[in-house]
């Protein structure tokens, strides 16, 4: 799962000398992977050495920056599920290393535009895209007048565990920290509850966890998903 801004690194090895190798970037329909030798970001707050040089790999694809308008363009709809195979190549053009992921879905957030449920559905929907599932965004699971459980295998608890398949969240972690990603507090889902009418569920993208909401009182933030 992926967004446009979103990062991770990967680590130096005993194996190979990463610094000594260079990573061509990878494009697919609308999304274009790029990897590069560097030093994190300063404001990247869970890395405590910012001197320690790591290969950055960068997520960029479909977006809308039409925050504040309710009805924004339509936007493309990469299509996945696909994997990408990065290779690092030292100076004669060998390859030494490789690594690849795959990307099932694309999401695209609102920014910091809170609305009721109604009006970040149609946002979503106005861009072509749809509203995500719990199961899709965590791992959680909510217990209470009724179980709403996220990804499985699930945590057992209401907050995510760390685990790349969990859901959008349980994979990246606290979105919020991703530098210029445009990620804030929660997020929308389509999941309703079964007892009461009017409400929806929400995630935590610091946590995963999960709670429900009445529509048109409570304002959140949305994560638009495709396919």
């Amino acid at each position: 799962m992926g967004a446009d801004g979103l990062y991770f690194d990967i680590l130096n090895t005993s194996v190979q000398d990463l610094s000594q190798l260079t990573w061509s970037p990878l494009e697919y329909d609308g999304i274009k992977v790029t990897a590069h030798w560097t030093r994190p970001d300063q404001r990247d707050n869970w890395i405590k050495d910012k001197g320690q040089f790591v290969v950055r790999v960068w997520l960029n694809g479909p977006n809308s920056r039409e925050y504040s308008n309710p009805n924004p363009g339509r936007i493309h709809k990469p299509n996945l599920p696909h994997t990408f195979v990065l290779e690092g190549k030292d100076a004669s053009g060998r390859v030494m290393v490789k690594y690849g992921f795959e990307l099932r879905q694309w999401f695209v957030n609102r920014g910091g535009q809170h609305a009721h449920f109604d009006d970040q559905k149609k946002w979503c929907e106005s861009l072509g895209y749809r509203l995500p599932l719990v199961k899709e965004l965590t791992n959680a699971v909510a217990k209470g007048r009724e179980t709403m459980p996220g990804a499985t295998p699930n945590s057992s608890e209401n907050k995510y565990h760390r685990r790349i398949g969990g859901g959008f969240f349980s994979e990246w972690g606290y979105m919020k920290d991703y530098v210029d990603a445009d990620f804030t507090y929660r997020s929308w889902t389509a999941d309703e509850t079964k007892n009461i009418s009017n409400f929806h569920y929400s995630v935590n993208t610091e946590t995963g966890h999960i709670g429900a909401s009445l529509d048109y009182v409570f304002i959140t933030n949305v994560d638009c998903t495709t396919p």
